[in-house]
């Protein structure tokens, strides 16, 4: 059991470098514990006390804000093994500035914020995957920013897509989101956002089947 715990978190960028014998205890000190939620389960609420970091050890999960309408808006896909929430515990940011759900059923790992802290002051390996970490963050909400500046739907889902296929090495591909919660990251209407896929298929650009999708024009 604590082999697999070990293969997954080991994969997790906050606890590079650490040992599958120092695992074990580190986990008891950070005081962590495992829950299960079903899709669409909240996690952490907007606005609520920020004393824990979650790490996704399977499933995904995704960072949402909801306006004064209760319109939502998908700030980011986390998939296992990533953390969540890690710059709201060093920060010193005593509530989360959005809300974290469950995009399909997911194992987190919930250690306390305060006890990785206290950790972090003993151990430089934490604070230097912290680091690393908020640097590659900082480049994901850079090129969120980037499709939201984009003018039209069209434009967003082709600049989207071309940069999920370059990602992952290949014209096939699958995307983390299904069609509401992809309309929510792009700042899109569901309905347009549906339609100009389809122009984009009749125009032979692109196929796709829910989240696979193949770019026919690269």
């Amino acid at each position: 059991m604590m082999k697999i715990l070990f293969d997954k978190l080991n994969a997790c960028p906050l606890f590079a470098g650490i040992t599958a014998q120092e695992l074990p205890d580190l986990l008891k000190r950070l005081e962590a514990v495992t829950i299960v939620y079903e899709k669409n389960a909240v996690i952490f609420w907007e606005g609520g006390r920020a004393n824990a970091i979650g790490i996704v050890l399977s499933g995904g999960v995704h960072v949402v804000r909801e306006d004064c309408g209760g319109n939502r808006s998908v700030l980011a896909q986390i998939d296992a093994p990533q953390p969540f929430g890690e710059a709201c515990a060093f920060a010193g940011i005593d509530c989360f500035p959005a809300g974290v759900i469950a995009a399909c059923r997911s194992e987190v790992m919930l250690p306390s914020a305060q006890k990785m802290l206290d950790e972090s002051e003993d151990d430089p390996r934490i604070i230097q995957n912290l680091l690393r970490l908020i640097a590659r963050k900082n480049l994901m909400l850079k090129e969120k920013v980037e499709y939201l500046s984009i003018r039209t739907t069209k434009e967003k889902l082709m600049a989207y897509l071309v940069a999920q296929a370059k990602a992952q090495g290949s014209s096939r591909f699958t995307i983390p989101f299904d069609r509401q919660a992809l309309a929510d990251y792009l700042g899109v209407e569901r309905s347009a956002m549906s339609a100009e896929l389809g122009k984009l298929r009749a125009e032979g650009k692109i196929d796709f089947k829910r989240n696979y999708f193949e770019m026919l024009c690269l």
